[in-house]
């Protein structure tokens, strides 16, 4: 075990008072577009399978060091509510193309910098992983209304699943993961890039869905809006796993040299692979579960002492 002072502190997610926001907004959205009297029970499964791939790419990209449930949970309900309705409220404000693309991203990410605030990242794939589950909240919500709206529901959620659920996610989680980088190195210019970035890619995106710009290609239109968000996400997920296992490694060692952990732990905590065989050692379950919580907290702790 890590044996100096941790500096986090409580998640988000962790206070009732986290929710009051999230919980008005999310009632005021539903009351406005009431789903259930457009949707089937198969259109909201196939939402939630779409929601579901995403999940997938984010929960796998973030083993090392995992967020509670409840702070996931924040993060994917803010950017399905209170996300959603400031952009609806403000895009009336600002209703060029550009003007939304700003305060869908602004509104976003501002979810991302609570989070931060509370202590819930430590880490770039932190960064990835909580901005990726808030801007697949707001894809999520947005497929809703699209659903509703559309002629054909369960056709349009096929559509949105195979060419813009991973939309919001590779937005979002790239550029907060150049946020994240910047304000844990203090560098605010590289957060004020990677907030640019999240514009960017979401206004080139846009822009050419708008201009039918892959109208003389399916096979282009394919590749761009369905196949790179899900390959640029993973590629990034890759790398930023194997940088957190670096950073685990350099820390541990630190630790190491100045006797607060032994080595045998250190390899422990470094190897996903050595940390299922060790919580498969445990029969009862609130021994395994003590387990894991204690792997998780050294871990957060080696991951912030940079």
């Amino acid at each position: 075990m890590v044996n100096y002072e941790s500096t986090n502190r409580e998640s988000i997610g962790s206070k009732w008072s986290d929710w009051l926001v999230i919980v008005i907004s999310g009632l005021i959205l539903l009351w406005a577009t009431q789903p259930w009297q457009v949707l089937q029970i198969r259109d909201a499964a196939l939402l939630s399978a779409n929601a579901l791939a995403v999940i997938g790419l984010l929960w796998w990209a973030d083993q090392y060091e995992r967020e509670p449930l409840r702070t996931i949970s924040w993060a994917f309900l803010w950017g399905a509510f209170p996300a959603v309705i400031f952009a609806i409220g403000l895009q009336y404000q600002w209703t060029t193309l550009f003007g939304g693309v700003v305060i869908e991203e602004l509104v976003k990410l501002a979810g991302l910098i609570l989070i931060m605030r509370r202590g819930s990242i430590q880490s770039w794939s932190d960064g990835l992983v909580m901005g990726g589950f808030i801007g697949l909240g707001f894809a999520t919500f947005e497929d809703l209304i699209y659903a509703i709206n559309g002629d054909d529901s369960f056709s349009t959620l096929i559509a949105r699943g195979i060419f813009s659920i991973f939309a919001h996610t590779f937005f979002s989680g790239l550029g907060a993961t150049l946020i994240v980088f910047g304000l844990l190195k203090r560098r605010w210019w590289l957060s004020a890039i990677g907030f640019a970035l999240a514009i960017s890619l979401h206004l080139v995106w846009n822009t050419l869905l708008a201009l039918d710009f892959f109208d003389y290609s399916g096979l282009a239109f394919f590749i761009f809006y369905s196949l790179l968000p899900p390959v640029v996400l993973f590629i990034a997920a890759l790398l930023l796993r194997k940088h957190d296992k670096n950073t685990l490694l350099t820390n541990g060692y630190k630790a190491l040299e100045a006797g607060l952990i032994d080595e045998s732990y250190l390899l422990l905590i470094s190897s996903l692979r050595l940390r299922r065989k060790y919580y498969k050692s445990f029969a009862n379950k609130d021994e395994k579960r003590q387990a894991k919580a204690t792997i998780y907290d050294d871990t957060r702790r080696l991951l912030q002492h940079n």
